[in-house]
């Protein structure tokens, strides 16, 4: 290939594989895949320089691992290799193999000597997720991902997937359950741009327990200053995955629960008291859209 055909080829291969937005994904079981994949907040790539660059997520690190890939070639089949530059034999590094899809990333990435710190781990864990069993799923991800065969975790980047961008309905007819008694509720929930806390929006999410027992069917509104209104508060998104804390009446807990269907509905579990880094939950009920 001469020079000139050489740059084209890396010209169409990088315009037409990289897009801002991608998606990690560790290899795991099937059961667990869902807790698998992560959104690469932080991913980058440049057409004009050849460079990709990501940090892994640290719910299967801990310790921020971040890598900058420059190309490396052009394969006769079209793919393109990339790698770390000036890594030490004993340094984090990483490679990838990328193949061009219109404007969207598909690559297999290898990494080896990384740093990863299964205490951290843990606390990235607890932070994400509150539910006790979905804890423990995902620190089984965490350690399939650090037996990784020839201590060289792989993984997979891909374009994101464009309905995590999208907001859910706002309002859901759900119910909580427990000890075989169904509570109904008005759900109403706001996708925050500030993830960490929406109570700050302008919008809160909120929830109204409209009923004491499954025989009581009304899903009506309610407003702050009514006796059925209850917050909803810090909601931590992770791609399709929700924990929040709820408050009503002088109680409080946590939900954990999970969107499905383009945000059309939930399913998930809740709890009292406190969660996060830390501290052991347990559930105590059902929380299900209808």
């Amino acid at each position: 290939m001469n020079i000139f055909n050489k740059s084209l080829a890396i010209a169409t291969a990088l315009s037409s594989t990289f897009s801002l937005g991608a998606d990690y994904y560790s290899p795991t079981s099937q059961d667990k895949e869902p807790l698998a994949r992560f959104i690469l907040e932080d991913f980058a790539a440049s057409k004009d320089t050849g460079t990709l660059q990501y940090s892994l997520p640290t719910a299967l690190t801990g310790n921020k691992q971040s890598f900058v890939l420059e190309l490396d070639e052009v394969l006769p089949n079209g793919q393109i290799a990339l790698s770390t530059k000036n890594s030490t034999p004993n340094t984090p590094a990483a490679s990838a193999t990328c193949m061009g899809s219109l404007d969207k990333p598909s690559c297999v990435v290898k990494h080896r000597n990384l740093n990863i710190d299964p205490r951290k781990v843990k606390d990235e864990v607890d932070r994400l997720y509150f539910d006790p069993q979905t804890r423990s799923q995902a620190m089984l991800v965490a350690q399939d991902f650090r037996q990784a065969i020839g201590n060289e975790p792989i993984g997979f980047i891909g374009a994101k997937d464009p309905k995590f961008n999208t907001k859910p309905k706002r309002s859901f007819r759900a119910f909580f359950e427990r000890n075989g008694n169904f509570y109904p509720t008005l759900v109403t929930v706001t996708k925050c741009t500030d993830t960490k806390d929406c109570s700050k929006q302008n919008q809160p999410s909120y929830f109204c327990w409209n009923g004491n027992n499954s025989q009581d069917k009304r899903y009506n509104d309610c407003a702050p200053g009514d006796s059925n209104y209850g917050r909803l508060s810090k909601l931590t998104w992770n791609r399709n995955r929700v924990t929040a804390y709820w408050n009503l009446g002088g109680s409080s807990g946590w939900l954990d629960f999970t969107f499905k269907n383009d945000f059309q509905e939930f399913s998930g579990f809740y709890g009292d008291g406190p969660a996060g880094p830390g501290v052991e939950t347990k559930r105590i009920g059902v929380w299900n859209s209808l």
